[in-house]
């Protein structure tokens, strides 16, 4: 039988190594014709005759020199110095490979030496048509026959890397020096050219790696059998390859219980280890027998099925269960994977059995697992449950493989109390198909599918291929899964400190920190000034909606200007949108006309002389357009009051936690606010004092407002408007008026009109319309400001903090336990976040692994980033 050969010109050898004190140290591999040969050297002793040293390729100055000389391309090129690691016949270092099927995704891995023994290793293999069309396409794809080392580090002390590559036209050769991570390659002269070689030889030795940790490597080990169902609970295996630190063969088995003795889905699901570590192979099936008892007998203590004497048969033992044997195996020789072996489904029995099998077999083949059916020789397929549950989840049976049984090959009862051993096992099955028709009778390309061995072989490529086309959205699920992971992290409040009484008075002044920022309106933190500014808007509008409505006419005045007077526009600060002119929309505002003001000053008057109006005429008027001033002030302080506290509330509730810490911290704080407030109000109501008495000292301001009303007043009762005259007119005639030094200007033209019978009237309603001009201006600023004083400002003071520390008995002898006390997460919480942590540890963990997947040696450096 020959080996199968691929006709292909592509050719890749890489070579990593240096002498040191172990003499030659190196890694090499190699792909010709369809054929990848391995070989690393580790602390091997170096050999005075320089045998099975590495095969050195040459640079390209001898490739050129060589092709002068007439040598082809396609021989292999030797320089002087050194031997060739594989010969031209494979049989002289290389166990000769059986013959396969051309287009079979297949490898036959080849240990030439014992690595316990010798710390050379060989490894040679046939790559699938697949395989090498990925290989081609990371060399091609890299674009490395583009690039040059003329300007690369040269080789030193510490060693050398070669890269060949022949590839169409293409045959060149790479050497330059080690490199330990991408800062070598930035600060090399030639970063492009080093960075295309630092990913390929990455690339390349994924790969290679991959291919060769990724064939079964399982030392073997019994597990139960017996005739008829055997197989009663889910068994998950797990193997994990070993550290150098963990050289030993090792197996655990463990019991993970996911629902209760009632059937109930468990709160707390953990695996309990069953029985000590096992460190012989033969023993594991005797623990697992004993373990499958444990499952099937929830309401017996698992212990007692350890013991020498098993306990005597339940009648509460359970036919299956949901619950899972886990068994984890650690060796040199395991190659990181897991499967779960499932029961049999079953067809005759309680249906409501029949049902928990089948249910339970679905449960574990959706998803990315691959599928592997035992499929009865001479029974119907289309009969066979598990080829149709199969089918149903995996309809392209791209994760599918068939295991058809041969009814001979299955031992009876008698056959297995032989107990015989694994090889033993295995050589009566390969001496069945040698000697057995039809079986021996079949072509090469059926007899490679015989056997388990051959089985084991397709599980391995099937695997492969598998992982390899499922690689980006495991990688994907895996990111998203640890982006919200980590998100729901920050979400949650920190972990309590060892130093609580620290901690608690960091939380506390980052507290007043935050509502200091609050209280002054700083970047990021303008809720609260914004929000009380909007009420003081609403505020001023109130207080302007109570100017007094003086009519200037008789209350039986039959003058038609009566019913449609306006107040005068010239009235400054006092927006005309915001004046009322319609009682109803006004608030409590005062109108009156020159009857209504006659009455009242004639109920003031005691002896004053004529033409002198009473001073109480004048307060009471004023007090009355007034008096809704307080109320509007106090109003404006509810309405700022909310907004104070929300905010604060709101910084209690990010700073502090959820339970009793944010609720004393609420209490404390809103009891401060509250102090605040009443503080506030009392200095509202003392300014609403202040405006009992009118006064004003705005003499200019005042005596110009009056004067404006006035003639206002009295041209409207002599149906004049200044504003209807003719310009010229009315300019000729304050000429006139001046050339007699007569005053000439607006306001003084009310002196021309006719005496008034109510000229003492109008007086007082201009006067009061005039301190109602001054006084609101003035209130519109004072409480605002009394409220911004009085309020606002002092909650970013010292005063809370104090409280705070207080309230919190931080400064107290029983400070460190009331603190310790105070920061007591919640059960929940921590309980979520231990969740969270460990699905993070085992999500970095996943991550970790695929960005050093296959790389045993753990020489791979490049980003995660990159291999995405």
């Amino acid at each position: 039988m020959t080996t199968p050969e691929v006709k292909d010109d592509f050719y890749v050898r890489y070579y990593t190594g240096h002498q040191g004190q172990h003499g030659h140290e190196f890694l090499e591999f190699e792909y010709s014709n369809g054929r990848l040969r391995y070989a690393n050297n580790s602390k091997r002793q170096a050999r005075a005759d320089g045998g099975l040293e590495p095969r050195r390729r040459a640079s390209k100055v001898a490739i050129n020199e060589t092709r002068q000389r007439g040598a082809k391309c396609d021989e292999p090129l030797v320089v002087s110095g050194t031997r060739a690691l594989v010969s031209e016949e494979p049989h002289q270092l290389y166990a000769h490979a059986p013959a396969r099927h051309a287009d079979m995704p297949f490898i036959l891995p080849f240990l030439l030496c014992s690595y316990r023994n010798d710390s050379l290793i060989r490894k040679e293999m046939y790559l699938s048509p697949l395989t090498i069309s990925e290989l081609k396409r990371i060399v091609s794809s890299s674009e490395i026959v583009k690039e040059d080392d003329k300007n690369w580090p040269k080789k030193n002390i510490v060693g050398k890397q070669e890269l060949e590559v022949k590839m169409g036209d293409y045959h060149i050769s790479f050497e330059t020096a080690k490199i330990g991570s991408l800062v070598d390659v930035q600060g090399s002269d030639d970063p492009d050219g080093m960075r295309v070689f630092y990913y390929l030889v990455q690339d390349l030795k994924i790969l290679v790696f991959s291919l060769i940790s990724l064939n079964f490597k399982i030392k073997p080990i019994k597990v139960p059998r017996d005739s008829g169902t055997c197989t009663r609970c889910p068994m998950e295996v797990r193997l994990r390859h070993a550290t150098s630190s963990e050289s030993e063969w090792r197996c655990q088995v463990s019991l993970r219980f996911e629902l209760d003795a009632s059937g109930k889905a468990a709160k707390d699901i953990k695996e309990t280890p069953f029985g000590e570590l096992i460190n012989d192979p033969s023993e594991v099936e005797d623990v697992i027998r004993r373990a499958q008892l444990a499952i099937l007998n929830p309401l017996i203590e698992p212990t007692k099925f350890l013991d020498e004497n098993l306990p005597s048969a339940s009648n509460t033992q359970l036919e299956f269960s949901t619950n899972l044997i886990c068994v984890d195996i650690t060796g040199p020789e395991v190659t990181d994977s897991a499967f779960v072996d499932l029961p049999g489904l079953i067809s005759n029995g309680k249906p409501e059995l029949i049902r928990l099998v089948h249910d339970l077999v679905v449960k574990y083949i959706k998803g990315n697992c691959l599928i592997l059916v035992a499929l009865t020789i001479g029974d119907d397929l289309e009969n066979q449950e598990a080829a149709n549950l199969a089918r149903e989840e995996d309809p392209s049976g791209a994760r599918t493989i068939g295991k058809a049984i041969s009814k001979q090959l299955d031992p009876g009862p008698d056959e297995l109390k032989l107990n015989k051993s694994f090889p033993d096992a295995r050589g009566d099955e390969e001496r069945y198909f040698a000697e057995t028709d039809p079986w021996c009778t079949l072509e090469q390309e059926y007899t490679s599918r015989l056997g388990t061995s051959n089985l084991t072989a397709a599980l391995s490529n099937l695997l492969k291929e598998f992982i390899r086309e499922k690689l980006p959205g495991i990688v994907k699920t895996i990111s998203t899964s640890l982006e919200k992971a980590e998100k729901r992290l920050q979400q949650l409040p920190p972990p309590p400190s060892a130093d609580s009484t620290l901690e608690l008075l960091q939380l506390c002044n980052r507290f007043t920190n935050k509502i200091k920022h609050l209280s002054y309106g700083l970047p990021d933190h303008q809720s609260v000034i914004q929000g009380a500014t909007k009420e003081y808007r609403t505020f001023k509008k109130n207080i302007l909606l109570t100017v007094p409505h003086f009519v200037p006419f008789e209350t039986n005045s039959k003058n038609p200007r009566k019913d449609t007077y306006r107040e005068p526009n010239f009235l400054e600060g006092v927006d005309e949108e915001d004046m009322a002119t319609d009682s109803s929309t006004s608030l409590t505002r005062l109108s009156m006309d020159l009857n209504e003001v006659r009455g009242i000053i004639q109920r003031a008057i005691t002896r004053e002389l004529p033409f002198n109006v009473p001073f109480d005429a004048k307060r009471a008027l004023i007090l009355d357009v007034i008096q809704s001033w307080k109320q509007l002030s106090l109003d404006c302080l509810e309405a700022v009051r909310p907004v104070v506290n929300q905010a604060v509330e709101k910084a209690v509730q990010e700073i502090f936690p959820q339970g009793a810490l944010h609720a004393a911290v609420l209490s404390i704080v809103t009891e401060e606010v509250d102090k605040l407030y009443r503080q506030s109000r009392g200095q509202i109501e003392w300014l609403s004092r202040l405006n009992d008495m009118p006064f004003t000292q705005n003499t200019h301001y005042f005596s110009s407002t009056r004067q404006k009303l006035i003639t206002h007043y009295r041209a409207t009762r002599q149906d004049w408007d200044l504003h209807e005259q003719d310009p010229d007119q009315l300019s000729e005639a304050q000429s006139a008026l001046a050339q007699i030094k007569l005053p000439s200007s607006e306001d003084s033209l009310a002196g021309l009109f006719p005496d008034d019978d109510y000229a003492e009237e109008l007086a007082v309603m201009a006067e009061t319309r005039a301190y109602f001009q001054i006084a609101c201006k003035r209130v519109i600023d004072d409480v605002p400001l009394a409220i911004d004083c009085d309020l606002i400002r002092p909650i970013g003071g010292d005063g809370i903090l104090g409280a705070l520390l207080q309230g919190l008995s931080v400064h107290t002898a029983a400070g460190p336990a009331k603190a310790s006390e105070w920061l007591a997460e919640s059960c929940v919480i921590t309980a979520e976040r231990e969740g969270l942590l460990r699905d993070r540890e085992c999500l970095l963990q996943a991550r970790s692994d695929l960005k050093s997947f296959g790389n045993s040696s753990g020489s791979l450096k490049r980003p995660f980033s990159a291999m995405e």
